[in-house]
């Protein structure tokens, strides 16, 4: 252990409890993991106690492998994922990743709330238990279009809360595809629009009582004539 950091003891102590109970009754041990000072990365051991013709036990013999590269790997695979995961659970839009059944795989927060349902209810669900069924047949069909055309669509539709307050959402939804360039899902990106949706509205009721007032003046001035 004098090639081992007390950091790295510290950060891990029900791992070297076992370890050391391991040493102290002279058991094997295999694929033992830690953080070298010695190499400035990660090392795996196994050994195998030895004993002379006595039975007197002499020491360890085994194998270290550096195992470096990969703990680089997994660390940065790790902050992608932490990363990604962050992006998700703090976007305001709905987010989520459905199989080529249009069943629930994966869920924001922001997917939860505007639906009022957790990531457990819609795990493998197509959304028929709270979303409605019009709607819900006509975004379907979009999930089979974008499979079968294999790019992505958009489309705007309007939802009611489980408190009965309606939204309009803008949504686009993409083909996934795997390594091998497979479909195997579909993602799906949704933002609230209704704020647009009703400044949208309030102009065009503008521009209408516009072109009322000018057609009403221009009568008015007719009749002057």
């Amino acid at each position: 252990e004098d090639f081992v950091s007390v950091s790295e003891i510290q950060r891990h102590p029900e791992k070297w409890v076992a370890h050391r109970a391991d040493l102290a009754a002279r058991r094997p041990f295999k694929g033992f993991e830690y953080d070298s000072q010695a190499t400035l990365g990660g090392v795996s051991i196994s050994g195998r106690p030895f004993f002379d013709a006595d039975g007197e036990f002499l020491g360890y013999r085994g194998t270290g492998t550096d195992i470096t590269e990969r703990k680089r790997a997994e660390l940065a695979l790790r902050r992608s994922e932490e990363l990604q995961r962050a992006i998700t659970d703090h976007s305001p839009s709905v987010i989520y990743l459905k199989d080529t059944e249009s069943r629930y795989l994966k869920i924001n927060p922001a997917f939860e709330k505007i639906y009022g349902v957790t990531e457990a209810q819609t795990l493998g669900n197509q959304g028929y238990e709270w979303m409605d069924r019009k709607v819900l047949d006509s975004l379907i069909g979009l999930d089979q279009k974008v499979i079968e055309s294999k790019i992505p669509l958009e489309s705007e539709f309007e939802i009611t809360h489980s408190h009965g307050v309606k939204s309009n959402l803008h949504s686009i939804k993409f083909p996934v595809s795997d390594q091998q360039g497979n479909i195997i899902g579909i993602g799906g990106i949704s933002t609230d629009i209704t704020e647009r949706k009703h400044l949208e509205e309030a102009l065009r009721q503008s521009q209408k009582m516009e072109a009322v007032g000018q057609l009403t003046g221009g009568v008015a001035h007719e009749f002057n004539n």
